[in-house]
């Protein structure tokens, strides 16, 4: 599980997720091109940095995108992120929260006539295909810190320890930054409308990582996450009531999840 939390900066990681890591590297050759690049020339109605039209940023729009610009082969890692987003309750994954890499040769040959189009915001499909070149592959899952009760303060941590429904209150509040037909949605209602949906027998398989995760699993993980931090930076450890709530969240969600794939 490539997952940051960036309060103590410390990360935890689940095994055999070849895709969701907790650093990523490139090399001078390689760019990020984030998802939400390739959707802003489809829909010139989604403008990031206004919230009155983030709800244009919906699963919709995505599966416009792959479709436009035939990117289906990475559909298994769209629908694993959205899963594992719904495990840790990451409320972040906005459109620069996910991206392929391409080849910075081929972004610089293009840059001039992106800016042109960027500050007309007259989007031409034909010239942002240029992107889907041959050199494309799918960046690891990143920038997922927003999740796991990171916001929660010691308060109202143990107060959810102590009382199970407001646990399961703060778990069923937890939404997707995606969007469903431009309604925000829960984690758990985004799953299920794409269990009814097409892409059903996809999310399935992409969801089958979940399958090797397992409670003792996750208990090692997380309180060892900071145990090489040496006593001079014993501030920066995860306090044991946090490392017990994060538990206690990965371990419900994974069980509500289970529940809503497997039946």
């Amino acid at each position: 599980m490539g997952l940051n939390i960036l309060r103590y900066g410390v990360a935890i990681s689940y095994p055999d997720m070849g895709c969701i890591s907790p650093k990523m590297t490139l090399t001078d050759e390689e760019q990020l091109i984030e998802v939400g690049r390739y959707m802003i020339s489809l829909n010139i109605a989604f403008v990031p940095e206004n919230r009155s039209t983030r709800n244009e940023y919906d699963f919709q729009l995505l599966e416009t995108t792959i479709q436009a610009y035939g990117l289906h082969k990475y559909w298994n890692h769209f629908l694993q992120t959205i899963v594992f987003d719904a495990l840790i309750g990451n409320t972040d994954r906005h459109q620069e929260n996910w991206a392929l890499i391409g080849k910075t040769t081929v972004i610089n040959e293009m840059k001039d006539v992106v800016h042109q189009i960027d500050e007309s915001k007259n989007y031409k499909d034909p010239i942002l295909k240029l992107l889907n070149t041959p050199e494309l592959k799918v960046a690891p899952i990143y920038d997922s810190g927003s999740s796991l009760g990171r916001e929660l303060t010691d308060e109202r941590i143990k107060k959810m320890l102590a009382e199970e429904t407001e646990i399961n209150k703060y778990i069923n509040n937890g939404k997707s930054e995606i969007h469903w037909k431009g309604r925000k949605v829960s984690h758990f209602k985004l799953i299920s409308n794409l269990l009814e949906s097409s892409y059903g027998d996809a999310l399935r398989t992409a969801a089958s990582f979940l399958n090797k995760i397992s409670s003792k699993q996750t208990e090692e993980i997380v309180n060892s996450i900071d145990i090489e931090i040496p006593e001079s930076l014993a501030s920066y450890r995860v306090p044991t009531i946090r490392k017990q709530l994060i538990i206690k969240l990965l371990n419900l969600r994974l069980q509500r999840l289970k529940e809503i794939i497997h039946g």
